[in-house]
């Protein structure tokens, strides 16, 4: 970069930015198992709070006791979800052969995931194909719930360790008892075990189930395509909705916006107030969500009856067969007319039947009034009575002119190694110059304009009046207002020798990842920003998902809805690191109360830190055995 000075046409060469050097190694270096006992606490997610980062992905497949949303299991087999399938019939369509094995005293021993290092994490994933695999987890198994919890005993009263999403498939061993379940537990590659016919298939050969949400692309930044809505009022359906379907949604959504527009004061005089009925808000109508909860757990609940209606038959199929092409359209909650061929169920009353729905409530068939900004998962496209729809991952529909596609930063953070050592500066101001000293201790002189995200190693810092400056070369300097350092910092108390750990520095914006004393990554964040920030002190990870969905849909102007949020690390109570696609202003403070990092140095992290995701699952819990790697935030 060459940088033309004031006063003169002298030419000064600017220091060349640090760029990250990654060279895939084809060796493993295992670390030590942190010896820390780590107590697993389960908390009780409270209701949504638009100052935390709060998930709503199946009421948390993780923990028993977190907090009823749009989909929840509600005992056991059964879960509200729109794509549930009928079980029973799903046993009955299973034709693959099942393990004869006797009942087994000695539980195998799973192989744990091998540990990553920093920049391995961020490289593709390799699978193993280890002959003890074949040896001691012979088997094939599919996840059939869309949240398929995986126990630490085989036992139905035992801890979940983690959970797979439907479709999911991985490697068991044979059966190893029968205690609480009829078809017998297995044990997964990796740990953990799961009951056949509970949620999961277990065949010899490999299998999968259909139909499925797409599996999540673990080897790119972005495990799926994400789309948003660029205006409020747009309507999210449960189905493929018809066109009367869709002007009675329309309606209903202008009359919402009407009674909420007569309800805000037209000055500061004092008058009587309007009283907007319960469910009227503009992003979300509660009164609709309930019932269609409801719904959707009757729904649940009749799952395994053989009456119950099932617009979504699930199948168990071999992977050396034909596999037929099935649409995916999810079953609404019971009592929504669908446009199935085999429909069973009572249709919906007709658009102007005054008694069918209130003027301001959400017909049953649509899920969410989505709200500007909105974000969802995509799954593919499907016509419907002349409008194309995206149908997302979690299968339900939007219109998909009314989607646009997410941008995602392309900023990675640095590797750090002998060669390239903290302190670092990474620049985070757009139109920042570099700066010539001119002489010892001469005035500071523009040069060439930096680019964002640049970052350079700090020699030292200078002031001049109010501001401070950092040397990055030999007379250069940058203003320290336009960058966020990332320093050395000494480990905590009882950090091991080569434990892994992760610092957060709230002023400076940065994050450093470290092996006991030696920093590996250093990278930007954006914590929370007034009124929302981020928790300081020393946590744990204590779960994790590949993704999940965070929202607060009746957070007025706060409101916010982001479905499969990915590399979620949740550390304490609903504040999680995790990646954040919907903006590039890393280096500045942006969040609700979470720490966001680019899509890239999340998932490099996911993959590196503690509890270690095994194969096949889509979320894990911290546990002794499999602890949670330590989080510091400070100022």
């Amino acid at each position: 970069m060459v940088s033309k000075m004031r006063g003169g046409n002298r030419k000064v060469k600017s220091p060349t930015p640090i760029r990250q050097r990654q060279k895939k190694k084809t060796s493993r270096n295992g670390s030590n198992v942190i010896n820390v006992l780590l107590p697993m606490v389960f908390i009780l997610l409270g209701a949504f709070g638009v100052w935390q980062c709060m998930d709503n992905d199946a009421g948390s497949p993780l923990d028993p006791l977190a907090r009823k949303t749009r989909n929840v299991d509600v005992g056991e087999n059964k879960e509200a979800d729109p794509t549930l399938v009928n079980e029973s019939e799903l046993l009955e369509l299973e034709n693959m052969g099942k393990p004869n094995a006797e009942v087994k005293e000695d539980i195998i021993v799973g192989e744990p995931t091998e540990d990553r290092t920093i920049a391995e994490a961020g490289e593709e994933l390799e699978v193993d194909t280890d002959a003890e695999l074949e040896k001691h987890f012979p088997l094939h198994a599919v996840a059939y719930h869309f949240h398929t919890q995986i126990m630490e005993k085989p036992e139905t009263d035992a801890r979940v360790l983690a959970y797979a999403r439907r479709g999911s498939t991985f490697r068991v061993s044979e059966r190893v008892s029968k205690k609480g379940c009829a078809k017998g537990w297995h044990q997964i590659y990796g740990g953990g075990y799961i009951c056949d016919g509970k949620g999961v298939n277990v065949a010899k050969e490999p299998i999968t189930f259909e139909p499925s949400p797409p599996a999540p692309t673990l080897n790119a930044s972005m495990p799926y395509e994400y789309k948003y809505v660029k205006r409020n009022g747009v309507a999210e359906f449960w189905k493929l909705p018809n066109a009367e379907e869709v002007a009675r949604a329309e309606s209903v959504f202008t009359a919402i916006d009407r009674v909420k527009s007569a309800s805000e004061p037209v000055s500061n005089d004092a008058a009587e107030e309007v009283s907007v009925p319960a469910g009227d808000d503009s992003a979300h109508d509660d009164d609709g969500l309930a019932r269609v909860l409801e719904n959707a757990q009757r729904t649940a609940a009749d799952a395994d009856s053989d009456s119950a209606a099932d617009n979504d038959k699930g199948r168990i199929v071999n992977t050396a067969a034909v596999v037929a092409n099935i649409e995916t359209t999810p079953a609404p909650p019971s009592g929504i007319a669908t446009n199935s061929a085999t429909e069973t169920e009572e249709p919906i009353a007709e658009v102007n039947d005054e008694n069918s729905v209130a003027p301001t409530e959400l017909p049953p068939y649509v899920h969410l009034k989505m709200a500007k900004g909105y974000f969802v998962s995509v799954n593919k496209t499907v016509q419907g009575e002349g409008v194309t729809y995206q149908q997302t991952v979690r299968g339900r529909y939007i219109k998909a002119d009314e989607l646009y596609p997410a941008k995602p930063s392309e900023f990675e953070g640095v590797l750090l190694n002998d060669r390239v050592t903290l302190p670092i500066a990474f620049v985070v101001n757009g139109g920042t110059r570099m700066l010539k000293r001119q002489g010892v201790d001469g005035p500071l002189k523009n040069g060439d304009r930096v680019e964002r995200y640049d970052h350079y190693s700090v020699r030292g810092t200078i002031s001049r009046g109010s501001r401070d400056y950092v040397e990055v070369g030999s007379g250069l300097f940058l203003a320290k207002r336009a960058v966020g350092i990332a320093s050395l910092v000494a480990p905590p108390e009882n950090v091991g020798e080569t434990e892994r750990w992760i610092d957060v520095n709230l002023t400076e914006q940065t994050l450093v990842a470290y092996e006991g004393a030696t920093p590996v990554f250093a990278t930007l964040i954006s914590s929370g920003r007034k009124d929302f920030e981020t928790p300081v002190g020393e946590f744990r990870i204590y779960n994790k998902h590949v993704t999940i969905t965070m929202d607060d849909p009746d957070g007025g102007e706060e409101a916010y809805s982001i479905e499969d949020v990915p590399w979620t690390q949740y550390f304490e109570e609903g504040y999680a690191l995790h990646a954040a696609f919907w903006h590039d202003r890393f280096g500045r403070v942006r969040s609700h109360g979470c720490v966001n990092l680019s899509p890239a140095d999340a998932r490099r992290l996911f993959f590196w830190t503690g509890p270690h995701v095994n194969d096949g699952v889509h979320g894990v819990i911290a546990t002794t055995e499999n602890p949670g790697t330590r989080v510091v935030i400070h100022m």
